[in-house]
């Protein structure tokens, strides 16, 4: 889930912030991830939007921490239900880049040292936003 707070600075250009959060249930790794980070969103006439975002994201599982990067840009449709609410579908290029380091730890009695690593790659995405304009 990634609620943001934004504020139309202009005529159809808004800045604003986003929280990310997140959940993994694996068998033996429960974690989360908490990030923030700011958010520009560009209205064109037609429904056509150009979204900027990046945030900051720190993980923590029961076998390791991280600290992330992601940078997301691209483009998206706005559907006006009302003149309030809209769904915004929107095609988004992602790069993260994240450094993870895992802990010492026992797995069938062998002791796995404590290892960090550096990784990052990029991704087309798909997301689909729900958005009340007050």
């Amino acid at each position: 889930m990634n609620p943001n707070l934004s504020y139309f600075v202009f005529d159809n250009l808004a800045l604003g912030i986003s929280a990310t959060t997140g959940l993994t249930l694996q068998k033996d790794n429960n974690g989360y991830s908490l990030g923030i980070g700011p958010e520009m969103k560009c209205y064109l006439n037609n429904g056509v939007f150009l979204k900027y975002n990046y945030s900051y994201l720190f993980g923590h599982s029961e076998t390791s921490k991280s600290d992330m990067s992601v940078f997301k840009a691209g483009v998206g449709y706005a559907f006006f239900i009302n003149s309030k609410v809209s769904l915004e579908p929107a095609l988004l290029y992602k790069f993260s880049s994240q450094n993870i380091k895992s802990f010492e730890r026992v797995i069938y009695g062998t002791t796995v040292p404590e290892l960090s690593w550096y990784q990052k790659w990029s991704s087309l995405t798909f997301e689909i936003g729900f958005n009340i304009f007050l």
